[in-house]
């Protein structure tokens, strides 16, 4: 069995998982802002 090596993939996992969604988001906040941009003019 090979417990020692679970934790580090669980991380590797976890970073990317929460670059994703901050990617995401992000883009939402951009896509968002554009359109109040637009509703403005």
């Amino acid at each position: 069995m090979m417990h020692h090596r679970q934790p580090a993939l669980i991380m590797v996992m976890y970073h990317w998982v929460t670059r994703q969604t901050s990617n995401a988001s992000n883009i939402k906040l951009f896509f968002k802002k554009r359109q109040e941009r637009s509703l403005t003019f």
